[in-house]
């Protein structure tokens, strides 16, 4: 990936709206933004630690630190759903929408984006939308989004959503290779393949925090060939290159070429808009 200027990204970001070729793919990094300021892994994981501790301290062995390690060991439990409803909050997904969720929702309505991606399972830019008296279409696998009505750029959203099938959103591994989670994300990417090809991407908000929900990028996008790709992101492209393999890859597949802001993704969303 090549640096790119905050005015030059601007133009090849417009220039993808106005000959319908823009398609965003959006990290949690997006919901982390002012005013939305969405708790990041660590924050949900540690909560998670101390309402579990408090309950089954001295009964039980203390819950594991990281989040991944929670969910997992609910989810060979078959428990999962305990650990969503009875150790994560469940309002810790409301916020209000920042302007990179506006922005993303507008550009969806206004069809200035043929689609987007997301890997976050809260509905900001849904609400973002809605405040602009408009409905995004939304779905969580690619039948879903395949049959989103004529003329609407559809988003989906590859780890679920909180208000569709909560209990179902992704959260550990093991997950990622049984029913319902791997047909979401088998139909998910053959409907990328389609969705993505010969388009340009615009990627913002990733974030390592929620690594291993990462590797659902790698399984539904490693077969798509973009013509190009924008990154937005605050690292050094260097950084991004070795936290982000995956993408970084997808990169480098670019036809056309791929470059890299080094800049908030919501920033620039909202100067998009």
């Amino acid at each position: 990936m090549t640096p790119i200027t905050t005015e030059d990204a601007l133009k090849t970001a417009l220039d993808g709206i106005l000959n319908n070729r823009l398609v965003l793919i959006a990290g949690a990094g997006l919901s982390m933004a002012d005013p939305s300021n969405l708790p990041n892994a660590a924050k949900i994981a540690a909560d998670a630690k101390a309402e579990y501790d408090s309950r089954y301290g001295g009964i039980k062995p203390p819950l594991p630190s990281g989040i991944e390690d929670q969910a997992e060991m609910f989810f060979q439990a078959k428990e999962l759903g305990v650990y969503l409803k009875e150790f994560v909050d469940q309002d810790v997904f409301a916020a209000q929408p920042n302007a990179g969720h506006v922005a993303v929702a507008d550009l969806l309505l206004s069809h200035g984006l043929q689609a987007a991606v997301t890997t976050n399972v809260d509905i900001l830019i849904e609400t973002a939308g809605q405040g602009l008296m408009g409905q995004v279409f939304t779905g969580i696998e690619g039948h879903a989004v395949a049959a989103a009505p004529g003329g609407t750029a559809p988003m989906l959203k590859i780890h679920g959503c909180w208000l569709q099938e909560r209990e179902h959103t992704v959260w550990a591994p093991g997950q990622l290779t049984e029913p319902p989670v791997e047909g979401r994300i088998a139909t998910s990417a053959t409907w990328l393949q389609s969705a993505l090809l010969d388009k340009d991407l615009l990627v913002v908000g990733y974030s390592t925090d929620w690594d291993y929900l990462n590797q659902v990028i790698a399984q539904t996008l490693g077969a798509v060939a973009p013509a190009a790709v924008l990154l937005v992101d605050p690292s050094p492209t260097a950084d991004f290159e070795a936290k982000a393999p995956d993408l970084a890859a997808l990169a480098e597949r670019a036809e056309k070429g791929s470059h890299h802001l080094q800049a908030s993704g919501a920033d620039f969303l909202d100067a998009l808009r």
